[in-house]
């Protein structure tokens, strides 16, 4: 099993956030965490090179691990990730998109292992996805979004599904209960503030464990 990052979004800033977690997954786990990309960010190059090579991600076998790194809201009711471009202005993908890119990039359809690790993929409606954690105080309350407003699944849940459509059938998406914080030195955790799911007597800062699995 070997783990692996793509960048969707492939800038400085993605390539910078993008390392200490490589740093953090090779130390905890062991063996090398790869950072893969397109290495154009748009434009006919980056669809030639998917054609001619394969695509960056068709090198991944069906029980590695990839971890999609990206800007997220951070909340419930959110149906994209992004970043800024090089050039500026916003690259955002909706799940349905994102899931296409990804078939793109070469990701064979038996693949099963796709964490989302973007800010707030895992907050959810609990009815529609399925959770590691089985308290309630953890993974049964929803934030507020106000009088009006439904909650979409989760992104991970969005992903999965888009996944799914297009014939990953084994696929299991993860999703993490609050922002992704990079510490130094290399250390990842899961930032709960502003999140339904800490309690009085949670820490501000939990592990990688405090996610859901969209199967």
């Amino acid at each position: 099993m070997r783990r692996y990052i793509y960048l969707p979004v492939y800038t400085a800033e993605m390539r910078d956030f993008a390392a200490p977690i490589a740093r953090y997954m090779t130390k905890t786990y062991g063996g090398v965490c790869t950072t893969l990309s397109n290495a154009f960010e748009s434009g006919w190059g980056k669809g030639l090179t998917r054609k001619l090579g394969g695509g960056c991600l068709s090198g991944l076998g069906a029980t590695d691990i990839l971890y999609v790194v990206c800007h997220g809201a951070g909340e419930a009711g959110s149906y994209s990730i992004g970043a800024t471009r090089t050039g500026g202005g916003m690259k955002a993908y909706r799940m349905p998109d994102l899931a296409a890119n990804l078939e793109a990039e070469g990701l064979s359809k038996a693949f099963k292992h796709l964490h989302m690790m973007t800010c707030g993929s895992g907050l959810m409606n609990k009815s529609v996805i399925l959770g590691q954690y089985t308290s309630n105080e953890r993974v049964g309350r929803d934030p507020s979004l106000g009088a009006g407003r439904t909650a979409p699944n989760s992104i991970a849940r969005q992903l999965c599904d888009a996944m799914k459509e297009r014939g990953y059938a084994g696929i299991e998406v993860t999703g993490y209960l609050g922002d992704i914080s990079v510490g130094h030195p290399d250390s990842v955790s899961i930032d709960l503030s502003g999140t339904p799911y800490r309690n009085a007597a949670d820490p501000q800062f939990v592990g990688l464990d405090w996610c859901v699995v969209a199967r």
